[in-house]
């Protein structure tokens, strides 16, 4: 009984969580935005921290708050490995994949610098990197996880 609430916990936070991080980006670039045309903009509650952040400082804040984030889901795949699977050993899954995805998205990224189509290959690399900024990464991993098992068992 447990183990099924907390697998059921962890989902609803890794949503809550979700959503969480969609409504601070989206504002983030709202308020961006609007700095831009030189309108006047103010971010209100928690996220008037960055009120006082010059748009460059926030842009960069954006890649920080990435890790940040991927490093949560990161933290809430592991404890549903561990919670539906019950042993720690599937871990190097989650370290690969999160790594693998983090690394592709940074490639795409640093090429579209390089041969002269950065907004296009951010906007991939962007798309990319949400897949570990979100549940889904724990919705590939553990059906991932399960299919390996029933393999091996075979």
């Amino acid at each position: 009984m447990f183990r099924r609430l907390s697998i059921g916990l962890l989902i609803i936070l890794g949503f809550v969580l979700g959503y969480f991080r969609e409504f601070v980006f989206e504002s983030i670039n709202a308020h961006l935005a609007l700095q831009q045309m030189n309108s006047p903009s103010e971010l209100s509650g928690i996220l008037s921290i960055f009120n006082s952040f010059s748009p460059s400082l926030l842009y960069y804040t954006k890649f920080a708050l990435t890790a940040f984030f991927a490093l949560l889901f990161l933290l809430i795949s592991l404890a549903l490995i561990k919670a539906v699977f019950q042993t720690t050993k599937y871990f190097k899954w989650a370290y690969f994949f999160y790594l693998f995805v983090f690394g592709t998205s940074l490639v795409l990224f640093a090429m579209g610098k390089v041969i002269g189509l950065p907004e296009q290959l951010y906007m991939v690399s962007r798309y990319i990197q949400e897949i570990i900024q979100s549940p889904l990464a724990s919705f590939m991993l553990i059906p991932a996880i399960y299919l390996y098992q029933k393999e091996k068992q075979a």
